[in-house]
């Protein structure tokens, strides 16, 4: 993913603890300046978010979902970690409270 309301990503695998890591960046360049300005709330779950959280947490989730459940069958066992730094936190906390709430195979 690349631009304005596309979080910037990385996944990786730590076969120590056993996690299937998603770890998402916070704010650097000026496309991300433009996800923190678009701060209108709008309707997100059963409340409200800053509207470019929300259209990063639903880009970034589309692509989790074409990605991690092959993951998660490959490596079971393994837990699934989202993280990140600033806004790249609260994508990371939205997307896993979207995948808890819609998805088999990331509610446990």
């Amino acid at each position: 993913m690349a631009g304005a309301m596309c979080p910037v990503v990385a996944m990786a695998r730590d076969h120590d603890m056993q996690w299937l890591v998603v770890a998402i960046r916070g704010t650097l360049s000026f496309k991300d300046i433009l996800t923190d300005m678009a701060c209108k709330s709008v309707p997100f779950l059963e409340g409200q978010a800053h509207e470019g959280f929300v259209v990063a947490t639903e880009r970034l989730v589309k692509e989790l979902r074409a990605k991690l459940p092959d993951e998660v069958a490959r490596y079971p066992g393994y837990r699934v970690v989202l993280c990140g730094h600033s806004m790249g936190a609260a994508i990371a906390a939205m997307a896993a409270a979207v995948l808890r709430a819609e998805d088999d195979w990331a509610a446990g």
